[in-house]
């Protein structure tokens, strides 16, 4: 096992907060079944000793669209454009979890132009569900693919790292640019201060399993023009396709926007009504105010 294989494996230990998520991971099983490959627990709460004081970020890994979704429009869509997101709530605890297939989760890693995935998930997160010991280590070896892919795209726009905090920042921010989102600069800071010593790490083994004289950064370049346009084009199908699959989908992104930015828009029943519709009203509307940047 490599050096950056070891460190991800220890950065997805199980965690003293994870018990706390007991009764989402029981309604999760229930609801998917043998279909169920993993869940993973990541995003702001992850940091937080009490999870019970947020909206909780899961990700759901599944074998078969078919078998995860009751409509057949919603495993299109899913494989279509993944992840498909749900909100659920259990036992006082509210999460929204996002769905997609193990086979998509791994090539996503890989991704020239989406972003979406290995931006992500090359920040840490705790798998809190597994079916088995071959997808542990497979979720460990995604992490691995996912830390060198957005290293080698963000070597050829910033540079070798001399900073490891200062060089993840950037690079989230980068990702952030080919967004429709509403953090400011300094959010990308406070997201890779949770876990200093995990960037120093990785960076280092990167350095060694990724020499930067070895990447060729000239069309690593380019695709981050390209990924300014169409990561925006796909951040708003994904927020229009949550609309209409996210209890009050309408209302979080508002309040997600207004509490990141300070932009209020107001939603109305006929958005509620009609959620993919008003979703694209409300993102307008939200743009016009410099909600997104």
């Amino acid at each position: 096992m490599s050096d950056l294989s070891t460190l991800v494996q220890a950065t997805q230990a199980p965690q003293p907060s994870d018990a706390q998520l007991a009764p989402l991971i029981a309604g999760i099983e229930t609801r998917f079944g043998d279909n169920l490959a993993a869940i993973l627990f990541y995003g702001s709460c992850r940091s937080t000793p009490a999870v019970t004081e947020g909206l909780i970020d899961l990700l759901v890994l599944v074998d078969d669209y078919h078998k995860a979704h009751t409509s057949a429009l919603a495993a299109r869509l899913n494989g279509w454009l993944p992840p498909n997101v749900y909100f659920f709530e259990a036992e006082g605890l509210q999460c929204k979890y996002a769905v997609i297939s193990m086979a998509q989760f791994r090539s996503k890693m890989h991704s020239r132009i989406d972003h979406y995935f290995w931006a992500r998930f090359a920040q840490p997160f705790t798998p809190v569900h597994t079916r088995s010991d071959d997808i542990k280590q497979s979720l460990v070896a995604n992490q691995v693919q996912a830390l060198k892919t957005f290293y080698t795209n963000l070597v050829a726009i910033e540079g070798a790292p001399a900073d490891s905090q200062r060089f993840w920042s950037a690079g989230l921010q980068k990702t952030y640019a080919c967004d429709l989102r509403p953090e400011s600069p300094a959010h990308s800071q406070t997201v890779i201060a949770r876990a200093p010593e995990f960037w120093g790490n990785v960076t280092d083994a990167l350095q060694q399993e990724c020499p930067e004289s070895h990447i060729n950064t000239s069309p690593r370049r380019i695709d981050w023009r390209i990924r300014r346009v169409v990561g925006k084009a796909l951040n708003l199908a994904r927020l229009l396709k949550a609309a209409g699959t996210f209890s009050n989908g309408i209302d979080y992104l508002a309040w997600k926007v207004e509490r990141h930015s300070g932009v209020k828009v107001e939603t109305s029943p006929w958005m509620r009504r009609h959620p993919r519709l008003g979703g694209l009203r409300l993102a307008f509307g939200l743009w016009r105010q410099g909600g997104f940047r």
